[in-house]
């Protein structure tokens, strides 16, 4: 799974429930200092790229955040536009790990 943004949502122990995922933050609004800031804030340790021009994020969604779920061959099997609930990244996780 890589989600475009957590929107602050907890992710911790999503890792041992999904071994086989793999979060990435993918920033589009924020500079650098202020996607580290964002991760430091609620506590993710999970990598992010920048996306400033949104060319990536357009291919999930319109609006932000936005939440992608991608599949073994790295297509977008599910996404969730708007902040993102547990229950959501766990239904994602189990659309993907099909």
């Amino acid at each position: 799974m890589h989600s475009v943004q957590t929107g602050g949502t907890d992710t911790r122990g999503l890792r041992p429930a999904h071994p086989a995922a793999a979060i990435l933050g993918l920033d589009t609004q924020d500079s650098d200092a202020g996607a580290r800031a964002f991760y430091a804030r609620y506590g993710l340790h999970f990598p992010s790229i920048s996306d400033r021009n949104g060319h990536l994020a357009a291919q999930f969604s319109g609006g932000l955040p936005t939440t992608g779920f991608l599949d073994r061959e790295h297509r977008i099997a599910w996404s969730v536009d708007g902040p993102v609930s547990r229950a959501q990244l766990e239904r994602g996780l189990k659309l993907v790990s099909r």
